[in-house]
């Protein structure tokens, strides 16, 4: 009987070791596979979106009051103009640093000048110029990380406007007088404030408030040289972006 018993007790001992590791392989593997898991189902982290990517949008643009003074009038004289809203388009190429991306786009704004505000009232356009802004820009933008699909920013840029109005004419019930189209040029500026949505690790969409303008240019209706002051508007878009590349 001793003998039988200091078998079955080597025989234990020799065992328990082999059920041991067996059994912490197995946690093991369960482990991987409730990470590999847990890992397919992570949502994106901003930090680990890099890289190039495409950006379009579509929106429109609601143009400020304009202050306008001539500057080859025999009295002194000046005038606020308006305009009607209008569309706005922008599509551009970025790199994404991870919550820092950066931007070199195309936008169209457009608006119809609707009237103006002097010291006899206000006075209407007919036929109302059409008025389009192109703006080429560089701008940054700051990915704000809340460990979510939705993704806040904000950000802005500078770069160069160029303007395009068309003739147009006023008629104040006695005389009509037309106003020849210019063009003029100078600096582009916007800021923004939108809220992403990552779809995945490769495309997400958003949606954005935007106060983009043009400085101060010179004009002229053919009759006299005018100054405008800055050019802005407040727009709202929705657009996407595309990442390409590894």
């Amino acid at each position: 009987m001793r003998l039988i018993s200091l078998g079955l007790t080597a025989g234990l001992l020799t065992l328990a070791p082999q059920a041991v590791a067996q059994s912490t392989g197995f946690s093991d593997d369960v482990a991987q596979v409730s990470g590999s898991q847990q890992g397919a189902t992570e949502t994106p982290s901003v930090a680990q979106l890099k890289g190039f990517y495409f950006t379009g949008a579509l929106g429109g643009n609601w143009p400020q009051p304009v202050n306008v003074q001539g500057l080859n009038s025999v009295s002194p004289y000046g005038f606020q103009e308006y305009h009607n809203s209008g569309i706005s388009i922008e599509a551009g190429l970025g790199y994404d640093f991870g919550s820092l991306r950066s931007e070199i786009t195309y936008s169209y704004d457009s608006s119809l000048s609707s009237s103006y505000s002097d010291f006899t009232g206000v006075t209407n356009y007919s036929p109302r110029a059409a008025v389009v802004k192109n703006n080429a820009l560089a701008s940054l933008y700051w990915d704000i990380p809340l460990n979510s699909r939705l993704v806040p920013y904000i950000g802005g840029g500078i770069g160069y406007t160029a303007l395009n109005a068309s003739p147009s004419g006023e008629f104040n019930g006695f005389s009509y007088a037309p106003y020849s189209g210019y063009l003029a040029n100078g600096l582009g500026y916007q800021a923004k404030l939108g809220i992403s949505y990552l779809i995945n690790r490769r495309s997400d969409i958003f949606a954005e408030a935007i106060y983009r303008g043009m400085g101060s240019y010179q004009a002229s209706d053919g009759y006299t040289l005018y100054k405008y002051g800055n050019y802005n508007s407040l727009g709202f878009q929705i657009g996407a972006r595309v990442r390409f590349g590894k």
